[in-house]
C-alpha cells in the first residue's frame, strides 16, 4: 500500500510520507511520488510521525512529519490585558 514507483520498480515510501494504494504503474515511464503527512492541530512530529501535544501545550496543524521534528508551545496562559492580548502566566506569578 505505502509505495512509489522508482525505475519501474514499486519502493517504499520515505519516513513521513504516505501514496495511496493502486494507481501508480511500474511499467510506466515516470517515478511517481509520496505525500508528506501533515499533522492536526495540538500535533507535533516526532521520528517521522504526528503525536500528540503534552497535557498544557499546543500547536497550530500543519507540521511536515516527512521533515525534522516539532515541538508544541506552552498553552497560552488565562486572561487577557487591556488590549486584548493574552496575559502571560508568568504575570500571574509572585516572585
Amino acid at each position: 500500500g505505502n509505495e512509489r514507483v522508482v525505475s519501474h520498480a514499486c519502493a517504499p515510501c520515505p519516513p513521513g510520507t504516505v501514496n495511496a494504494a493502486g494507481g501508480d504503474d511500474a511499467s510506466a515511464n515516470e517515478d511517481t511520488d509520496c505525500d508528506p503527512v501533515v499533522c492536526g492541530v495540538d500535533e507535533r512530529v516526532r521520528a517521522h510521525a504526528c503525536v500528540a501535544c503534552a497535557d498544557g501545550t499546543t500547536n497550530a496543524a500543519g507540521d511536515d512529519a516527512s521533515g525534522s521534528d516539532t515541538a508544541c508551545d506552552v498553552a497560552p496562559a488565562f486572561g487577557d490585558d487591556a488590549h486584548g492580548a493574552a496575559t502571560p502566566y508568568a504575570s500571574f506569578v509572585d516572585d
